[in-house]
């Protein structure tokens, strides 16, 4: 016969299912887990790390070579860089925040990295380069820009699918061509 006076807290919990209004119920709701490392990486990380890229690259800018079109694609690259930063803090912090939509701005941030990833890849085109050296852009870019792809990918799948996310921002829709 089971002790009514044992401790309750110590008993299983019951496994994830959803609550009579549809929701995931309170354990789930709230920024935490893998959705407080995305926030952090969001509005920290990624930031601190690519504003130290774009002031190197700054400096390195007005010391191009006059290749045609480098400084002209360098400078289109700073810029892109730039607007990825702005929208990497922003949409960091309305998921941190938990602003309405916030995971939408999210995986906008996404898509707008995985834009960034194309350009980089159709930039060398605009540059008067050998096939040598454009051989060798390309070996240079390639690991990040695969790892990137990869990476924003993972992310929107998670933000797409999440139980944590679906649970902390319901009012908002799947993405559509509606």
């Amino acid at each position: 016969m089971p002790d009514p006076n044992a401790d309750v807290s110590l008993a299983e919990e019951p496994p994830l299912s959803k609550d009579a209004g549809g929701g995931f119920g309170p354990r789930l709701k709230g920024v935490g887990g893998w959705l407080l490392l995305l926030c952090f990486v969001m509005t920290v990380v990624g930031p601190i790390v690519n504003s130290v890229i774009i002031i190197n690259s700054l400096g390195a800018l007005k010391n191009l070579p006059q290749i045609g079109g480098l400084k002209e694609v360098a400078a289109a690259d700073l810029i892109f860089s730039m607007v990825i930063v702005l929208m990497s803090f922003y949409a960091g912090l309305s998921l941190w925040m938990i602003k309405p939509k916030a995971d939408r701005k999210a995986k906008g941030f996404f898509f707008l990295l995985l834009s960034y990833f194309s350009f980089a890849i159709v930039s060398p085109l605009f540059i008067d380069l050998s096939s040598y050296q454009r051989g060798r852009f390309y070996e240079a870019i390639w690991p990040k820009i695969i790892g990137g792809s990869i990476a924003a990918l993972i992310w929107i799948s998670y933000l797409s699918k999440s139980k944590r996310v679906k649970a902390t921002y319901p009012q908002s829709e799947p993405l559509g061509f509606d």
